[in-house]
This record gives structure tokens, C-alpha cells and sequence, in this order.
């Protein structure tokens, strides 16, 4: 195989290799540049050894691997480069200059550290898609500048920190498909900016109630998808508070009772789905005037009596 040749002229501040046919290593020289700030390489087919000399990027803020072939262990040595946090070594920690660490859809595996919750100027975690283990780490709640958390498609366990609620400057949580279990903390609707909170797929069991108590009404989040968990009760009639709600998908649960009259307040949904629940009671004549709604699937659950025939329905 013939070697890459690469050329570079410093200062370097930022490099984008993405979608290439780039495999095994890169060269060394690249990571000589003492300004470089940005490195993309995505949607290529590179393994972890080509970040055994990264610790020379001293300024490294943006590292983007996702889509290639990474697996085992990131180097310790990764550590010097100020950037990352992420698997296995305790020495991700150090990487107090992070900004984002985008390594979903690899093969890395092992467990998060506690380490990570060090990187305080972190804004961006992507973890998504690869084959990591154990808890979520309670010290990430220390990530007070953590916008985006990605960790869906693992094989995470245990439950979702009750910390988290102290990241108030959070937009997005995916948590989804994993093997997550216990009762969603209530301390989420803490998070006032939060946008999108994804946990389907897991095995999130007990009712609502506390997550979704009368005080929500500041909570802006637009979407919601708690579907395939195993959560029960009754649907909170204060769901009805959250007049940013877009998308609310609470497809295979345990749900019983009524469709809250309170739901018909969300005037600006457009996608909710309760399908294959325990429900019962009727469709109330209020939903179907929800004049945003494109999608409603209600089948599979228990209701009876006549569907509205006015508005929507």
C-alpha cells in the first residue's frame, strides 16, 4: 500500500478528511501543527491507532472520528491533547480544553469514566452507536457547560443519574437504546432548556407523576419519546403544561386509564403516539381539534366508544 503523503503548511487550524477512502493510520505529520484546533476525519475506514501521536495537537478543540472503524482502547497518550475525554483511560480527564468529542459509530467498547466529568469546558458528547458498558458516571452532572449528551446504541445499565438535573444549560439528552432500567428522575424537568429527551428502547419502569409535576410549565421541550420502556400509571394530566411539545411518542408502555382532556392544550403538536398501552375511557372531541397534528396513532389500547367526528378526526 502506498503511504499517505501529506503536506502542511503551518499555521494549521483546521483539517477535514471527511468521507474519503482513508484506511488504517494517518501520518504522523499530522499532528505537528501547533495551532490546530479542528480535525475531522469521519466517514472514513481508520482504526485507534491513528491517535497514538495526537498528543502533539496541544490546541486540538474539535476532534470528529465518527464513522470509521475504531475499537478497543483509546492511547493514553491521547490525554496531553487538551481535546478529548472518552473510554477507558483515567487520563481523558486531563483534557480540560475540550470543546466538542464526536466518536459515535465505531466499535470502542469498556466502560465511561468518572475522569470525564473533569473536562468542564465540555459542550458536546457523541458516544453514540458503539459497544460501551457499564453506568452512565454520576460525575458528569459536573459538566455544567454540556449542551448535547449522545450516548444511544450502547449497552449501557443501571439508572439515569438523579444528577443531571443540575445541567440546566442542556438541549439534548439521547439516552436511547440501552439497557437502562430504574424510574426517570424527576430532577429532568430541571433542565429548562432542554429540547429533545430520547430514552426509548430501554427498561424504564413506574409511573410519571414526579417528572411531570405542576411545575413544569417552564419546561421548553419540543420533543419527547419514552416509547418500549415498561412505564406505568396514568398519563399526567400536566403534560398538558408543555405548550412547546411537538413530538411525544409513548408507543409500548404500560399506561392505564384516560387520554387527559389536558392533552387537547398542545396546540402546537404534531406527532403523538400511544399506541399499545392499557388505556381506556374515549377519544376525547378536544384532541381532534389539535390543529397541528399529522400523526396520531392511538391503536391497541383499550379505548372505546365512537371516534369524534369533528376537527381532525
Amino acid at each position: 500500500m502506498v503511504p499517505y503523503r501529506v503536506s502542511i503548511e503551518l499555521p494549521l487550524m483546521a483539517l477535514d478528511l471527511d468521507s474519503n477512502n482513508f484506511i488504517g493510520i494517518l501520518p504522523v505529520s499530522l499532528w505537528n501543527s501547533t495551532n490546530l484546533m479542528e480535525f475531522s476525519a469521519a466517514k472514513n475506514m481508520l482504526d485507534s491507532s491513528l491517535l497514538g501521536k495526537i498528543g502533539n495537537a496541544i490546541t486540538l478543540e474539535r476532534l470528529v472520528l465518527s464513522n470509521n472503524m475504531l475499537k478497543g482502547l483509546i492511547p493514553k497518550e491521547i490525554g496531553k491533547s487538551h481535546r478529548l475525554s472518552g473510554l477507558i483511560p483515567e487520563e481523558l480527564g486531563k483534557c480540560v480544553v475540550v470543546v466538542d468529542f464526536l466518536l459515535s459509530n465505531n466499535m470502542l467498547s469498556g466502560s465511561i469514566p468518572l475522569e470525564f466529568g473533569d473536562s468542564l469546558k465540555l459542550q458536546g458528547l457523541y458516544l453514540g452507536n458503539n459497544q460501551l458498558t457499564g453506568s452512565i458516571p454520576g460525575s458528569l452532572d459536573r459538566l455544567g457547560s454540556l449542551v448535547k449528551l449522545n450516548l444511544t446504541g450502547n449497552k449501557l445499565s443501571s439508572s439515569v443519574p438523579i444528577g443531571f438535573g443540575n445541567l440546566t444549560g442542556r438541549t439534548h439528552l439521547d439516552l436511547s437504546c440501552n439497557k437502562l432500567d430504574g424510574e426517570l428522575p424527576s430532577f429532568l424537568s430541571w433542565m429548562l432548556n432542554l429540547v429533545g429527551l430520547y430514552v426509548q428502547q430501554n427498561s424504564l419502569f413506574g409511573p410519571l407523576d414526579g417528572l411531570f409535576s405542576n411545575s413544569i410549565m417552564a419546561w421548553r421541550i419540543e420533543t419527547m419519546n419514552l416509547s418500549n420502556n415498561v412505564f406505568d400509571g396514568a398519563l399526567p394530566r400536566s403534560l398538558g403544561n408543555l405548550s412547546y411539545l411537538t413530538n411525544l411518542d409513548l408507543y409500548e408502555n404500560n399506561f392505564t386509564g384516560e387520554i387527559p382532556l389536558e392533552l387537547g392544550n398542545l396546540i402546537q403538536l404534531e406527532y403523538f403516539d400511544v399506541s399499545r398501552n392499557k388505556l381506556s375511557g374515549q377519544i376525547s372531541e378536544k384532541m381532534c381539534h389539535l390543529v397541528n397534528l399529522q400523526y396520531l396513532n392511538l391503536a391497541d389500547s383499550g379505548l372505546e366508544g365512537l371516534v369524534p367526528e369533528s376537527g381532525i378526526c
